[in-house]
């Protein structure tokens, strides 16, 4: 094999737990105990050689799931993604319900251009119970966004030169350049009821208070709900707009519901889940666009002084009339 690890992890600080590992591969060096030494050299960050170990004990142990799919998780932290995904596909037992293979070949399907596969993964692990925040976003994306543009993101939040990776170049460009179209029509079109709504505001206010429910100031045509779902409850909406990519809205409404009822163990992991796929979708998208992430962050916080500015006024006539009365 040409690979010694006794003498690759000799000057290592080694636990006892691993010495012992070591020694007993030094052994038995055609057992199993191949696995083991090179979870240890990867903790060591002896990629590369871990790798070459654990295919040479496939070699003799090609049944052996755990050290595969191992191994085809230091090639795809190696970018070696299409020998992580043919490493997978020639398991001569079946991976179907080793959910640590199907998560990875999920990210390996998105960035192989496998769309078939990709989908047909989605809609398995969707009745799976994981909390890989990743795994989750990639999922969550392929119900909004193109495939094309889910390739894209993940590839650019890994790190990864997108011209590597197997593509349709003139697709991709013309699905790219049709979402930032999207985005950018959507700002304009806030930004423009925004200003709209104070324009009112401040009209009514030189009138002296409003003659019309203060309500009908703030409504926006540009809403994430359908109208039929306005008495939705709190929990649902939030689920909804989990659904539909909207992370930050359903975050916030997530952390009134945790508040409201700290002791409840399902809505603290909802909204710990939340958070992680908003502070990851935000990571993704400031690498694509910074300059798009700064205007939204700029249309959030002008959406929640509105909401704070529409409670104070709903209490003033509500005072308004009590004192009336």
């Amino acid at each position: 094999m040409g690979l010694d690890p006794q003498n690759l992890l000799e000057n290592k600080n080694l636990s006892k737990s691993e010495q012992i590992a070591l020694d007993h591969y030094k052994k038995k060096p055609d057992g199993r105990g191949f696995f083991s030494v090179a979870e240890i050299m990867a903790k060591h960050a002896q990629w590369d050689e871990a790798i070459q170990l654990l295919s040479y004990g496939l070699e003799r142990h090609p049944s052996y799931s755990v050290a595969r799919v191992f191994l085809s998780h230091l090639l795809f932290r190696r970018h070696h993604f299409i020998e992580a995904w043919t490493n997978l596909e020639t398991s001569p037992t079946s991976l179907k319900t080793n959910l640590t293979a199907q998560l990875l070949r999920l990210k390996l399907s998105v960035l192989l251009a496998k769309q078939q596969d990709a989908t047909d993964l989605v809609k398995e692990l969707s009745l799976q119970d994981f909390h890989e925040s990743e795994t989750r976003l990639i999922i969550e994306q392929m119900d909004i966004k193109p495939f094309s543009q889910v390739r894209r993101d993940y590839a650019d939040y890994l790190k990864i030169p997108f011209h590597l990776l197997p593509q349709d170049k003139q697709n991709e460009e013309e699905t790219t350049v049709s979402s930032y179209k999207v985005v950018e029509n959507f700002l304009k079109a806030h930004n423009r009821q925004e200003e709209e709504a104070q324009a009112s505001f401040r009209e009514r206010v030189a009138k002296g208070f409003f003659a019309s429910p203060i309500h009908s100031l703030f409504a926006k045509p540009l809403t994430t709900l359908h109208p039929d779902q306005i008495d939705l409850d709190d929990l649902t909406r939030a689920r909804l707009l989990r659904r539909q990519g909207l992370y930050q809205n359903a975050a916030d409404l997530y952390q009134r519901l945790v508040l409201e009822a700290p002791s409840n163990d399902l809505l603290r992991r909802e909204y710990n889940e939340i958070c992680d796929l908003r502070d990851t979708q935000k990571e993704i998208d400031k690498r694509i666009s910074p300059e798009i992430v700064e205007s939204m962050e700029k249309v959030r916080k002008i959406d929640d002084r509105l909401r704070l500015l529409n409670v104070l006024m709903n209490r003033l006539e509500n005072y308004n009339d009590e004192t009336a009365a």
